[in-house]
């Protein structure tokens, strides 16, 4: 059994410094050119190679006038030499390029990556051109001690007592609608929203809560539309199917570009809130820190 198998450091190797300058008079078989290559005195290799050949109990060289030439040993521990230290060059390089590179997982509720993350996130990749970021999309719980991410973005409460988390908004809900629905209905009071077609989120839907705070308690029969998904839900609103209750995160896009326009002044700040969370043990992890310093910078500049 070999002490490859076994795991215990191999018993019949040499110096590693008196290996690489072996490798190097063998490459160039002359020891002046392999002292100009490895910055040290012709002297020097000369020694360090009479300590390898003392060390081996072997000649390594036969010493010519002007160039050495390997022996039949040195031939064989040229090769192996040369072979182990391609294989560590190339094992420090892989590791320097991953340090390089590093990683990050950010796993998005579908309608805050869409609708507020997406349209920025090259801002993000410019300045951070080294971290290679994923992006994934769940609504979903995530277990960030037995998945793959690195940063988890949900809408809810902070309750987590494990993890680190930094709260992405106040909670603020706004009503909008399309400027051909609001135009064509003549939408422009808190009454004429609860005569509307309602995009309701059949997960944590306020629209009770916004009417009962904007005072309206005599209520039709209000049409719905229900949904499961924030995103198909602005999807609706954008083609003047009804009126959103929604983050004003999440609108903010579409209302600079005068897709969706605000029906009224009145908000309604619920609980939930859009929270960024991450394993208190990597909180000042270098991607994590650079992710989460960008991404409250640019919420300074949101609505």
């Amino acid at each position: 059994m070999n002490n490859l198998s076994t795991g215990r450091a191999p018993a019949n190797l040499p110096p590693l410094n008196l290996l690489r300058t072996f490798d190097a008079a063998a490459r160039l078989g002359n020891f002046t050119l392999a002292a100009d290559e490895l910055s040290i005195s012709q002297s020097a290799v000369s020694q360090q190679i009479r300590q390898l050949e003392d060390w081996m109990n072997v000649r390594l060289f036969r010493r010519m006038p002007r160039r050495v030439d390997l022996t039949r040993e040195g031939i064989v521990l040229s090769g192996a030499v040369r072979r182990a230290l391609i294989l560590m060059d190339q094992a420090c390089l892989e590791i320097a390029e991953s340090a390089a590179t590093r990683s990050l997982c950010v796993n998005a509720a579908p309608g805050f990556a869409s609708r507020w993350l997406m349209p920025r996130l090259a801002g993000f990749t410019d300045i951070q051109s080294h971290i290679r970021l994923t992006l994934l999309t769940s609504n979903d719980p995530v277990d960030l001690r037995k998945h793959d991410v690195d940063i988890a973005i949900r809408r809810g409460t902070m309750e987590e007592i494990e993890h680190s988390q930094v709260p992405l908004d106040d909670g603020r809900l706004i009503v909008v609608g399309s400027p051909a629905l609001l135009q064509a209905r003549g939408i422009s009071s808190p009454d004429h929203v609860a005569e509307q077609t309602l995009l309701r989120n059949i997960s944590g839907d306020r629209w009770d809560s916004w009417l009962e705070h904007a005072g309206i308690t005599r209520l039709p029969m209000a049409r719905s539309l229900h949904f499961n998904d924030v995103t198909l839900l602005l999807d609706a609103a954008l083609q003047g199917q009804g009126l959103a209750l929604v983050s004003a995160l999440l609108v903010e896009h579409e209302i600079q570009c005068g897709r969706l326009q605000r029906v009224t002044d009145i908000d309604f700040h619920d609980s939930a809130r859009y929270i960024l969370t991450c394993r208190s043990d990597f909180y000042d992890h270098d991607s994590v820190r650079a992710f989460r310093g960008w991404i409250l910078n640019e919420l300074k500049h949101s609505l």
